[in-house]
């Protein structure tokens, strides 16, 4: 059983507020790590989440432990790519709509989630 359900955050553009709402860890809810590839949405992100810890590179969330499961905010072109690589690490994904750009990309991502097991959400 997980006490606190700790995320980390991929992409910190324009729905950053989603990861604002998400950090509630008085109600066992909690944004552990931030990724961007871009320095300054980082930045930003820090100030308004109140989470230090960073990485600019998702891959690098995907072998930590003290991550339960992702929320992907990336440019929906990205996330075919990096919801697949999330799901086949084993963690579960809430993925920011659409689910992808392609019908075909779509069914790779819902292929991936079926096969492995792991939980899909898609806002």
């Amino acid at each position: 059983m997980v006490d606190n359900l700790r995320f980390g955050v991929i992409g910190l553009g324009l729905r950053t507020s989603l990861a604002v709402a998400a950090h509630q860890p008085a109600l066992g809810f909690e944004v552990a790590a931030l990724c961007d590839t871009d320095p300054g949405a980082l930045a930003r992100a820090v100030e308004r989440v109140g989470v230090t810890d960073t990485v600019d590179d998702y891959r690098r969330l995907l072998t930590r432990a003290d991550i339960d499961a992702v929320i992907v905010m990336t440019p929906d072109d990205t996330h075919e790519a990096i919801a697949i690589d999330c799901l086949r690490a084993g963690k579960a994904v809430y993925l920011e709509k659409p689910i992808a750009i392609t019908i075909e990309s779509s069914d790779a991502i819902l292929r991936a989630a079926y096969e492995t097991g792991t939980r899909l959400y898609v806002g």
